[in-house]
């Protein structure tokens, strides 16, 4: 979805929020499947505390481009992420 969405992007962005919000998408999903590969729950919980800082890095970038006008609403952080327990 963050392809589709940042595809309508200015020229300018190409290798600017574009790219940052492409990354950090593939990041979030990239460090949930590597936290659910690991061996032990210590390693499990450090590879998702790295999605986190990466869904929080794309939920920033999101804000960022719908300020800029580039988003009109932000529909690139999936559901789920209501579930996170606020203040960690």
């Amino acid at each position: 979805m963050a392809y589709e969405r940042t595809e309508d992007f200015p020229n300018s962005e190409t290798f600017g929020l574009r790219m940052q919000i492409r990354r950090s998408a593939v990041s979030v999903a990239s460090h949930i499947a590597e936290a659910h590969g690991r061996l032990n729950d210590v390693e499990m919980r450090r590879g998702l505390g790295a999605g986190r800082a990466a869904l929080n890095e794309l939920e920033t970038q999101t804000e960022l481009a719908k300020g800029l006008g580039f988003l009109k609403v932000v529909l690139l952080i999936p559901s789920w992420t209501f579930h996170r327990k606020s203040g960690n």
